[in-house]
């Protein structure tokens, strides 16, 4: 179930981002399909984790800053995208 729902959000967000936000994607031949990868993109907002994971053509999970998690929906939303908190300056 969670899975159909991750498809479904990611398909509306992909067009929200895609009008909205303009997404410039540099280098995404290099990240291979069928392996690990590490991207580190530059960002300047604090949508941009939601973005990345929509762009991707596989499934990708992001950390992002604690902060962001601001409510109830932005912390639903973040788990069904495989986003996760990091606490900044502090150790786990």
């Amino acid at each position: 179930m969670k899975e159909i729902i991750r498809k479904i959000l990611k398909a509306i967000f992909k067009v929200v981002a895609i009008i909205l936000y303009r997404p410039k994607i540099v280098g995404k031949e290099n990240i291979p399909q069928d392996t690990s990868a590490i991207i580190c993109p530059n960002h300047v907002h604090a949508l941009d984790s939601a973005v990345i994971v929509v762009m991707a053509n596989r499934k990708i999970n992001v950390l992002a800053k604690e902060e962001l998690y601001i409510n109830g929906f932005v912390r639903w939303v973040a788990s069904v995208f495989g986003i996760y908190p990091v606490k900044k300056g502090k150790k786990s």
